[in-house]
């Protein structure tokens, strides 16, 4: 691998670019408006929950909490008689200074969430749990064991330390400049941290923030790397305890205390700035520099009512964060379209010319890189790639003790993130695992629909019936498939866990639209007290209502009462596109799009719009582009892709129709088919929702042979060839003593994700498809899958010898219970996948009856395949003696016989 440039990783919790802008007009913010000018920058779409631990191990993971495993502030400890906050050891899979390091390149990570202990790699780490200062002025202030690696480092770093008492007058003063005040003498109260508990606050956030910056700057300087992760929390705290005083003011904020704190918020974004600026000269215009938030941050009138600590502290985040770039591979001035935090460790991976994890969600940001970086290699994923990635070990059991537990927890319950945690301990465990179980089931929800999760949604009711979260889930279930007594019901178990009355409002609004009583719908939505509704749902919701009786003029004034509260709301753009195109407005149309897909370039239903719109201005080139996208966000959503085929027809391009329709794709960004789905038949369904056009075409039959590696997917092969059906192969992998009778594989199909067109000629053959590319079967083809079943800890052993013989027995010494947990969940989505598609007909076959040549499994193959074979013929394609990794009765691995 080529020498490439720095990456510097910098994350900035809760930065929004509204609040920036305004300073960056009036010059406040010199370093960004500098970084901006001479980068790439755009909107970054969070991800749901907005939970800090959750998110920043997205951006470096590439992952969602389903795969990273972290799902909330703590968690219960190993021995399941505890909780604590959650430490590098939580998550699941590798982040990228693991990669990194098992790649050979040295990375330096500071003050990453949830990165204590500090993990092993190869470079140094300063743990998030190293900044907060555990005692007086006048005691020692030990460093927690485990913050530093390597320890050598430690007393160095200590050093440089700063304790909030340490702060003088003169640091505080830009943040409350009143104190300058010559009235205010210096023995006042507001000098007196301990009887000024806002002062006390903010000198604690000062010093924690420049002791991140100080340890990050020492690093910068003093050390070889090649990719650096630095995580500063103090935008998102800052805001947490003073954004309910910035201008305007609140309703509830006293105008005495209005006055003292009204700049807290500007000098913060000031203070970040000036770091950024010393960040810069140190790393030099030779270091790719990314800048990146996890959300945005209320600061205008939809702020929430009432008191900070009173109030929801994740209805303060805005779903649009930051993202800015700059470096020598980076394409100056390229505006970053389509961002989402999954984007971000797929980008950096790019830059440092690593490939990308086909595991991953994200997609790396090509539009914003220059011509020097490399097409992205990929990998099936970095979790089967053995090499010492300095990960923590899994902890052993343990009680945490409850005072140093407390102490720990404090912070996050002052913040409202968690409640008063109980002092019964097997309390304390049941309220953290039911709040990380809603976390993940809000998580999934965003990712695979309300539908593909009403069975953990059920789950989590068997345990807490009053969970509101997984009540709305099943509620918005019943909803689609038309279940309306039930979902009434549902609806009155949501009243009983006690959800506003605004929030009711909704879901009946909602429920009476389904039924087709708008009447009723309006009657709700005016007869609710002006104090229930909220500012951005009510306008969208009543909007929606209008816009389904034909109101067209109500409908556009309510989505432009949610554009006046939040004008970077891409669903009322999205709403207002709809108003214009029913009035057949078409220039408004593609106007509202653009504006909706600058915002959030994941919506599938306003590329096609924007497709419709242009065609009917006469523009029909443009409009096959939109269209294509539209395609590629929503591929089992018939409308655009009946659309496109016409289009193309018209233009004389018929055989790209034809091509479309059989389910090609070009190798333009295959991720972005993640988008978010919806419900309604005028939008684009969501993964777990088929449209009449994807069933299957005519034409020979593709047979997929899947499940995990290391699970019979080569015997399979080797059955269906003895059957009659040719393997779709082309030689290059050739057999070993892994595979002695071959892998039966076509290196094209590796690439499956972006280039679909490798299966072009693959009709009537059998075709080996690892399980984390079946998601990318084009449409088209009729497909019959043979999914191999195996016992997940055989699979493991198997895949551990292979990987011993292959790279030595220190590379086979990986910690299987992750790997276990990551296979789990992905063979089960893979599956779940295969099985809803209706041009995929699935049997799953069992690998252990099939080594013990099981009659009844081979009939049932041969009459599945509907071929003229005898069982004794299959049979005999089977050695038994190559099931060497078998499950013992008690469950432990045997040898290899």
């Amino acid at each position: 691998m080529a020498k490439k440039n720095r990456t510097l990783l910098i994350g900035w919790d809760g930065a929004d670019w509204r609040f920036a802008r305004r300073l960056i007009d009036r010059g406040a913010m010199p370093a960004l408006s500098r970084f901006v000018s001479e980068g790439a920058t755009g909107n970054i779409a969070t991800l749901r929950p907005m939970l800090s631990p959750m998110l920043w191990n997205s951006i470096a993971t590439g992952k969602r909490a389903s795969k990273h495993g972290v799902h909330g502030f703590c968690e219960v400890t190993p021995d399941g008689r505890g909780v604590r906050p959650v430490q590098s050891g939580s998550r699941a899979c590798k982040a990228l200074w693991n990669i990194a390091s098992q790649s050979g390149l040295s990375s330096n990570v500071v003050g990453w969430y949830a990165s204590h202990p500090a993990e092993r790699v190869c470079g140094a780490v300063v743990s998030n749990d190293f900044q907060t200062a555990v005692a007086g002025p006048d005691e020692p202030w030990p460093v927690k064991p485990g913050a530093v690696h390597p320890p050598e480092l430690e007393q160095t770093l200590a050093e440089l330390r700063v304790h909030p008492m340490e702060l003088g007058r003169e640091s505080v003063l830009p943040f409350m400049p009143f104190m300058a005040q010559p009235d205010v003498p210096d023995d006042s109260p507001w000098f007196n941290p301990a009887r000024h508990r806002e002062l006390g606050g903010l000198m604690r956030l000062i010093a924690q923030t420049t002791t991140v910056h100080t340890s990050a700057t020492w690093l910068m300087e003093h050390t070889e790397w090649d990719f650096m992760a630095v995580y500063y929390e103090g935008i998102d705290r800052f805001a947490h305890a003073f954004m309910e005083y910035h201008p305007p003011r609140m309703d509830h904020v006293d105008p005495e205390a209005f006055e003292r704190y009204r700049h807290v918020m500007s000098v913060c974004y000031q203070f970040h700035d000036m770091m950024l600026a010393a960040t810069l000269r140190l790393v030099g215009p030779e270091t790719n520099v990314i800048l990146v938030s996890d959300h945005g941050y209320r600061f205008d009138d939809l702020r929430p009512t009432g008191p900070s600590h009173k109030t929801d502290p994740v209805a303060w985040h805005h779903p649009l964060g930051m993202l800015a770039m700059q470096g020598p591979d980076i394409r100056a001035g390229q505006t970053v379209l389509g961002a989402t935090l999954l984007d971000i460790a797929p980008t950096v991976l790019s830059l440092m010319g690593l490939p990308v994890g086909l595991d991953m969600d994200g997609k790396p940001l090509t539009m914003a890189l220059s011509p020097s970086v490399a097409e992205p290699d990929f990998v099936l994923s970095w979790e089967l790639e053995h090499a010492d990635d300095g990960r923590q070990p899994a902890e052993p059991g343990g009680v945490s003790d409850p005072e140093a537990e407390r102490e720990a927890l404090r912070q996050l319950v002052e913040l409202g993130y968690l409640d008063e945690l109980s002092d019964d301990q097997e309390e304390r465990v049941r309220q953290v695992r039911l709040t990380n179980r809603l976390a993940l089931l809000q998580s999934r929800v965003e990712a695979e629909g309300v539908m593909d999760c009403e069975a953990l949604a059920l789950e989590v009711l068997s345990d807490a019936p009053d969970a509101a979260a997984a009540l709305d889930v099943v509620f918005g279930c019943q909803v689609l498939r038309e279940e309306f007594e039930a979902a009434a019901s549902s609806l009155e178990g949501l009243r009983r866990a006690r959800v506003g009355a605004g929030g009711l409002a909704l879901r009946e609004v909602q429920l009476l639209v389904a039924q087709g009583d708008l009447a009723a719908a309006r009657r709700v939505l005016v007869e609710t007290g002006k104090e229930e509704r909220d500012a951005l749902a009510w306008p969208m919701r009543t909007g929606e209502v209008m816009l389904a009786g034909g109101d067209l003029d109500a409908a556009q004034t309510a989505f432009r009462e949610a554009l006046n509260h939040d004008p970077d709301h891409a669903p009322a753009w999205d709403a207002l596109a709809q108003v214009s195109m029913k009035r057949g407005h078409h220039e408004d149309t593609v106007s509202h799009c653009l504006a909706a897909l600058e915002r959030i370039y994941f919506l599938p239903r306003t590329h096609y719009k924007l497709g419709l719109a242009l065609r009917d201005l006469g523009q029909p080139e443009q409009a096959i582009l939109a269209l294509q996208v539209a395609v590629l966000q929503a591929p089992q959503w018939g409308k655009p892709r009946r659309e496109l085929d016409l289009l193309l027809r018209q233009q004389g391009r018929t055989s790209e129709a034809i091509e479309q329709l059989v389910g090609a794709r070009s190798t333009l960004d295959r991720r972005i088919a993640l988008g978010p789905g919806v419900s309604s038949e005028s939008e684009a369904p969501s993964d777990g929702q088929v449209d009449a056009a994807a069933a299957p075409g005519e034409g020979p039959v593709i047979y997929v042979v899947s499940g995990l590696p290391r699970s019979g997917t080569s015997l399979m092969m080797q059955l269906l060839q003895a059957a009659g059906v040719p393997p779709f192969t082309d030689g290059k992998r050739l057999n070993d003593e892994n595979n002695p009778r071959g892998y039966f594989e076509h290196e094209a199909v590796r690439r499956l994700q972006f280039d679909p067109d490798c299966l072009r000629t693959a009709g009537g053959h059998a075709v080996k498809v690892i399980h984390a590319l079946t998601e990318y079967l084009p449409a088209g083809p009729r497909y019959r899958m043979l999914w191999m079943q195996r016992d997940l800890g055989e699979v493991l052993a198997s895949q551990s010898r292979m990987v011993g013989r292959s790279h030595g027995p220190e590379a086979a010494a990986r910690d299987r219970s992750s790997l276990k947990r990551v296979f789990e969940l992905q063979a089960k989505r893979s599956l779940d996948q295969a099985q809803r598609r209706r041009d995929i007909e699935v049997r799953v076959v069992s690998h252990r009856a099939l080594v013990q040549c099981d009659t009844a499994e081979l009939q049932g193959l041969i009459d599945w395949l509907g071929m003229p074979v005898e069982t004794e013929k299959l049979a005999a394609v089977i050695d038994p003696g190559l099931y060497r990794q078998r499950q013992s009765p008690a469950g432990a691995d045997a040898s290899d016989v």
